[in-house]
């Protein structure tokens, strides 16, 4: 199945900090799965200390994950992360359902959705 995009949805008593331990193989994970930044990893190294500074202050990661296929975001005023394809793909579910396993294996409580955007809605209502 083809999807726009991935949630993982945190409940209302996460907060960033939680993800102090888990963040760097995450990221580490979503880069592997993306095939993003292999060619260059001093600019993946600076991607995920800049983004831990985030985690270790209990503040949103800004994600800066913006080049390859996919896209991780952290939309504001959410705890969520969010995978974002520019067209429906299959390995967004993919990718998506792998950090999932991932969070799941480091004892992060989450939830996981797919096609969540208000802009995949407007375009699933006009067809």
């Amino acid at each position: 199945m083809k999807n726009w995009s991935g949630h993982i949805i945190f409940p209302q008593n996460f907060e960033w900090k939680q993800m102090e331990k888990s963040f760097r193989g995450m990221m580490e994970l979503f880069f592997k799965e993306t095939n993003e930044m292999e060619d260059e990893p001093d600019h993946k190294d600076v991607i995920i200390m800049l983004n831990m500074q985030d985690i270790k202050n209990n503040r949103k990661p800004e994600g800066y994950t913006r080049e390859g296929k996919l896209r991780m975001i952290f939309p504001l005023g959410k705890k969520e992360i969010t995978i974002l394809a520019p067209l429906p793909e299959t390995y967004v579910r993919d990718v998506s359902e792998d950090i999932s396993k991932y969070l799941i294996s480091k004892k992060i409580r989450h939830v996981l959705e797919f096609d969540q955007m208000k802009y995949t809605a407007y375009r699933k209502k006009r067809k």
